[in-house]
């Protein structure tokens, strides 16, 4: 990452729908416009164009759980995935959470065979 002033992280909103309802594949429209209503989703722009998003949920109704960090395939690499979760981390931090959950495929993947023997 050589210059970061021209990055804007900030709560999702409708002019952000179109993008995440073509990225995002993993929840329906119904659930993605939800989640923005309740700014649980972040998106990052880099000059205006959004390059990625954060989205998120509380798991047990009180622990923030990240759902998903993507970052569109030409920007990856370059230290926007650390600081839209340093972003999230801050954020909750902030509104008093002290704990935050995340998970990745991989994991998910040895749980998978771990449970199946």
């Amino acid at each position: 990452m050589d210059k970061m002033d021209h990055i804007v992280i900030k709560a999702a909103s409708e002019i952000h729908f179109s993008f995440l309802e073509e990225n995002d594949l993993h929840v329906s429209k119904e659930i993605l416009k939800l989640k923005i209503e309740r700014d649980e989703i972040f998106v990052l722009e880099s000059r205006r164009k959004c390059i990625g998003w954060l989205r998120y949920n509380l798991f047990w109704d009180e622990i923030p759980f990240m759902n998903m960090l993507f970052i569109l395939e030409e920007y990856r690499g370059k230290g926007y995935g650390r600081l839209l979760v340093q972003y999230w981390e801050n954020l909750m931090w902030n509104k008093g959470f002290k704990k935050f959950l995340t998970s990745t495929v991989f994991q998910l993947q040895f749980l998978l065979m771990f449970f199946a023997l």
